[in-house]
């Protein structure tokens, strides 16, 4: 299923406009690098969208399957994990999620569930497995870059 952002980028209001020429600079981690995020989809359209929508601030890594992601998780540091909770046959993100906190480096690690279970019962059963966040979809860029921007302490306003 294709995510398509709420409001086209191209359409944007005057003060839309106005409110991006103040905008705050992007997060950084510790060297001045921009975060590097681990993205935990298994659909091509959502990956595509998501890398649109964060490559100016942020560095992504990308797996497709929860195994995969727990490989990369091994192999990297990452400041932030963005976990889709069904990525169909095999380990859900849920799973996942508990396997990677038990590592000691993950423990603390913003993990974002990042997912269509909307339900509130679903919801608090994802956090419960070690998520600190969750993001809907559909959703569009400004909610997820200003979940982020929170996630690494500059809160939009």
């Amino acid at each position: 299923m294709l995510y398509i952002p709420s409001r086209p980028e191209s359409i944007e209001n005057k003060e839309t406009a106005a409110a991006s020429t103040n905008k705050p600079p992007p997060p950084e981690v510790q060297g001045g690098e921009s975060p590097l995020l681990l993205l935990v989809e298994d659909n091509d359209a959502n990956i595509d969208l998501v890398k649109l929508f964060l490559k100016k601030d942020f560095r992504l890594d990308v797996a497709k399957d929860a195994l995969s992601a727990i490989e990369l998780a091994n192999q990297n540091k990452y400041d932030c994990i963005l976990m889709d909770i069904n990525l169909g046959p095999g380990m859900d993100g849920g799973e996942a999620i508990e396997l990677i906190r038990q590592k000691p480096e993950y423990v603390s690690t913003p993990i974002i569930a990042v997912t269509g279970y909307t339900l509130q019962q679903e919801k608090e059963a994802i956090l419960n497995k070690g998520a600190n966040h969750y993001l809907a979809k559909p959703f569009n860029k400004e909610q997820i870059t200003s979940l982020l921007k929170y996630v690494f302490g500059n809160p939009v306003t």
